[in-house]
């Protein structure tokens, strides 16, 4: 059992990652976290190598990537402020590269206006294929692409439209073929049972540009792997599902939890 300085109660810590290079350090952070922190010695002990004294350093989804062409670099996306972090060192040492923010409008008596807000960032994925493209996916189903390393970003799909609530839609897990990275597979997470469309496994095949449904409709989902078959063409693909249903069975259950499926 390896313990971690948790800040709370309520922490989840969702973000592990080992480098593929020194596997010695480990790299841990989640919900309600605080910070990143980095281990040198299989877990031992443990070093804050990211923080932030005011808003924190929270992971929603997977949102800690290394860069496959130079191992020395990696990449953190921030939950509530969307900033994009980056490191050159092996995650020692980490700067502010970008953040994601949209235009939303302020109605007030003159008329309103439109403001830059952060979106609520729920992954962060690296193109294999590109020493440039990053994808995010949002809380409300949304994907967006910077191809010049997370300094400028651009609006690429709303991948779900909930009908309810736009925010119960999280993006949780985005993943590329090693066959053809052109062809990817994300997954979608929500709370709310009458919430739909929602949820589901989606699939791109020029990038991540444009996205479809795959497989698994209005069902919630939290991982997703894909592993292209260098012998055949063809790409092996599995999930798992994801819910915060009470267990009572009087209670409308959102499907997904305890779900494991391959194809």
């Amino acid at each position: 059992t390896v313990v971690i300085n948790y800040i709370s109660g309520s922490t989840q810590l969702n973000n592990v990652l080992i480098h593929p290079i020194d596997t010695n350090v480990y790299f841990v952070g989640g919900l309600n976290f605080g910070d990143l922190k980095r281990s040198t010695d299989n877990g031992l002990t443990w070093t804050s190598v990211l923080n932030d004294s005011i808003n924190g350093i929270h992971l929603n989804g997977k949102s800690l990537a290394i860069k496959a062409d130079d191992p020395n670099v990696m990449y953190v996306g921030e939950l509530n402020t969307s900033r994009i972090f980056r490191s050159t060192d092996r995650g020692i040492h980490w700067d502010s590269v970008g953040a994601i923010r949209e235009l939303y409008h302020i109605p007030d008596s003159l008329g309103g206006g439109d403001t830059l807000v952060s979106i609520m960032l729920t992954s962060l994925t690296l193109r294999e294929d590109s020493t440039n493209i990053i994808l995010c996916g949002g809380m409300g189903g949304d994907l967006w692409l910077s191809s010049d390393g997370g300094a400028t970003w651009h609006y690429k799909q709303q991948v779900v439209k909930p009908g309810l609530n736009s925010g119960d839609g999280e993006i949780t897990r985005i993943m590329f073929s090693n066959r053809d990275r052109r062809v990817g597979v994300g997954v979608i997470t929500y709370l709310f049972p009458d919430n739909l469309p929602n949820g589901g496994c989606y699939k791109t095949t020029d990038g991540g540009y444009h996205w479809n449904l795959l497989a698994f409709k209005d069902t919630s989902m939290w991982a997703c792997a894909i592993r292209g078959n260098e012998t055949k063409d063809n790409d092996e693909i599995w999930i798992g599902g994801y819910s915060e249903d009470p267990p009572n069975p009087y209670y409308p259950i959102v499907p997904g939890v305890g779900i494991v499926r391959g194809s």
